[in-house]
């Protein structure tokens, strides 16, 4: 991606998407406002908050965006649902789509928005307060885009009810790790009968063993980072022995269950450098007998790709400008942000 869309540049393409989406809004002032808000967003300002995009809206005070964020009524998760839709009737692809669960920490100048916690930020070089969202991109080589999201919250949160239930936490949302979320929206693509046959993460995600095993039982081939020392010389692309394959029969039931004639599985152990040429990363890769390293190098190389790009494109969608405090609130901005990047990430003038 070298540049980045506006709404005028594949306007069909937009209003396709917003009009997708449109349902989920039962009312036509939010269903218009949350039009608005995208085509703000695309329009190119340099904050994307409630009184810029109230002004790209014709409106006098933020009133009527801040109340699509909070109390307007709208089905978030089925936007959610309709974006992923959306993007897979553009991108999906059987043999080649991924699924790459990724971490964005959103700094914070105050303890007053739900999930902010202490986290050392590796670039400033101290701890800072942030949220921490993870989200879902789906890519294949017709393009990709962010389709899911998540707000992690600490132990610390979950732990005072009192607090959570102040920022509308729900009753039912309890501790979970990232890997945990990004699980759940695995899960949920897989539910909807995506094409999505790979993984690719980074250790934060690929070195949970559980997370590895739920894949596994799934059917899923993947390349996850796993932040071992690397046991081949770096650069170095090696299968394990022979004997490290796993046959049909040590496979879940769950993952047999209703599937006849499967092949083989065959597990590696590879390594390559980052990208910087500064470390070697190693990675546990599930695939089927036969699967070429220059796949896999494709694969596993997929994660670098997609964190760079969603690094660039991030200020451009408004995921870094919101202004929101509650539970709630965080979910509508980042899913109607995710509208305006997957418009930009698919639109023919820039991908």
């Amino acid at each position: 991606m070298t540049s980045v869309a506006t709404a005028h540049e594949c306007p069909p393409l937009l209003d396709d998407l917003l009009e997708r989406v449109g349902p989920r809004f039962t009312r036509p002032e939010p269903r218009q406002r949350a039009q608005l808000f995208v085509r703000g967003i695309l329009s190119g300002p340099a904050r994307k908050n409630s009184w810029t995009l109230a002004g790209f809206a014709g409106e006098a005070d933020p009133t009527g965006m801040q109340r699509l964020l909070t109390s307007a009524r709208w089905d978030v998760d089925g936007v959610r649902d309709d974006l992923r839709a959306w993007v897979l009737d553009r991108l999906g692809d059987p043999e080649y789509g991924v699924l790459v669960p990724i971490e964005l920490g959103f700094p914070k100048k105050g303890t007053g928005s739900v999930g902010v916690h202490r986290h050392f930020n590796d670039a400033a070089r101290r701890a800072e307060n942030v949220q921490v969202g993870v989200f879902l991109v789906y890519a294949a080589p017709g393009g990709w885009a962010v389709v899911d999201r998540e707000l992690y919250l600490p132990p610390s949160w979950v732990a005072d009810p009192q607090r959570c239930e102040r920022l509308g936490v729900p009753d039912d949302v309890g501790f979970l790790t990232k890997p945990e979320l990004a699980r759940r929206m695995i899960a949920r693509v897989l539910a909807s009968g995506a094409p999505a046959p790979w993984v690719t993460a980074g250790e934060a995600f690929g070195a949970d063993p559980a997370l590895r095993s739920w894949m596994d039982a799934h059917d899923m081939r993947y390349g996850v980072a796993v932040g071992r020392p690397d046991p081949v010389r770096p650069g170095v692309w090696a299968r394990t022995p022979e004997a490290a394959r796993t046959p049909e029969a040590a496979r879940s039931p769950e993952a047999l269950a209703g599937h006849e004639d499967r092949p083989e599985w065959e597990r590696l152990q590879v390594a390559r450098p980052t990208p910087a040429g500064d470390r070697t990363v190693q990675y546990e890769c599930r695939v089927p007998v036969g699967t070429t390293m220059q796949a896999l190098s494709r694969i596993t190389g997929m994660r670098y790709r997609i964190e760079e790009r969603v690094a660039r494109v991030r200020g451009e969608m408004g995921l870094d400008h919101y202004q929101v405090r509650r539970y709630d609130a965080w979910y509508r901005h980042v899913t109607l942000c995710m509208l305006a990047g997957a418009y930009l990430t698919t639109c023919p003038a820039v991908a």
